[in-house]
């Protein structure tokens, strides 16, 4: 089976930290917050391979990147991090957590990915993460624009993109990340820090 996105396991689980960190059962309902972040990775064979997570910040409203000007920012400043390392990755979708188990695709998703699309990556996808899903599944939705970026604009339609786990990802990275999670629970510290909160060090 063609996928159009393959993700790797740790880029999975960063999410879900960044997800449960303002959003769980011990926050008080008034209090919890949806994340946001960025994907990178790479694209090969017009398949998107998504290799990591960077959380970038939690709004109990939904954000849009044009009027936010602080997330211009973080993702320009996280850009040329990935440039001036020469790394391989670079920016390929954004992730949006939301407490529903469906997606809406609202006119300021649509507007934020149009800004990944035509400012960093023009095969940018969007990855949501359905909260009241995670109980019982993966909760995952992955979507992108039909029409070629020459011809983007708001009243593209948007699809629904197949894809699946990497089966080929490092397991001694998966392992040293969840001995992490191990010694966060156990030191009770914040579970994933966003970009800027602190260095982020992005892996060889």
């Amino acid at each position: 089976m063609h996928y159009d996105v393959i993700l790797n396991p740790v880029a999975y689980i960063k999410i879900l930290m960044h997800t449960k960190r303002f959003w769980n059962e011990n926050i008080n309902e008034k209090k919890r917050a949806l994340a946001y972040g960025v994907l990178t990775g790479y694209v090969k064979d017009k398949v998107r391979h998504i290799t990591d997570y960077i959380p970038l910040l939690h709004s109990k409203y939904e954000i849009d990147f044009e009027k936010k000007h602080s997330i211009f920012m973080k993702i320009d400043s996280l850009n040329q991090d990935l440039a001036r390392q020469a790394y391989r990755d670079y920016i390929v979708g954004w992730v949006k957590a939301t407490n529903s188990d469906d997606v809406d695709v609202t006119r300021t998703d649509k507007k934020n990915q149009l800004y990944l699309q035509t400012t960093y990556n023009e095969s940018a996808v969007t990855i949501f993460i359905l909260i009241p899903l995670l109980e019982y599944d993966w909760g995952i939705s992955v979507r992108g624009f039909i029409d070629p970026i020459s011809t983007l604009d708001l009243n593209s339609l948007v699809i629904d993109l197949d894809w699946d786990f990497d089966d080929g990802a490092d397991i001694d990275r998966i392992l040293d990340l969840l001995r992490d999670l191990h010694k966060i629970k156990k030191n009770k510290s914040t579970l994933i820090k966003e970009y800027k909160e602190v260095t982020i060090s992005i892996p060889k």
